[in-house]
């Protein structure tokens, strides 16, 4: 589905990259690279359906880390990663005690809501205050 606007993101992203943020390298940008995620492994067996995910992982590292702070920002109309799937998941990990709870934003747009301005001010405010809070 994305396959035909990924030579006009990679432009955009690159020309953004060394043009404005005056950033310069050698190494070639790659959106979504296959090569990479057809070697992805979805832990597929009887308890692991075979998606995506990384709860475990992140309930873990809370664990481990119970001062560590966890943003999951979503947009109102992203249908690849709706807000109400980020809400279930993490109302089925087990509470920890003395971690820090996990916050849940909503902003306006869809699954890249960063490339309106609402969206990227959105996650600024979402980043600034997860930092703030850890000093």
């Amino acid at each position: 589905m994305l396959d035909r606007s990924v030579p006009a993101l990679t432009s955009a992203f690159v020309g953004y990259i060394s043009d404005e943020l005056h950033f310069r390298t050698d190494v070639s940008y790659r959106l979504l690279n296959g090569e990479i995620s057809h070697n992805w492994d979805y832990g597929t067996s009887a308890s692991r359906q075979g998606y995506a995910g990384v709860m475990d992982d992140l309930q873990r590292a809370r664990s481990l880390n119970p001062s560590l702070g966890v943003v999951i920002v979503n947009g109102y109309t992203d249908l690849v990663t709706p807000y109400l799937a980020s809400r279930y998941l993490v109302n089925q990990i087990p509470s920890l005690a003395n971690a820090k709870p996990i916050r849940l934003d909503v902003v306006e747009g869809g699954h890249m809501m960063y490339f309106r301005s609402d969206g990227r001010r959105a996650l600024k405010e979402a980043a600034s205050e997860l930092y703030q809070a850890t000093q």
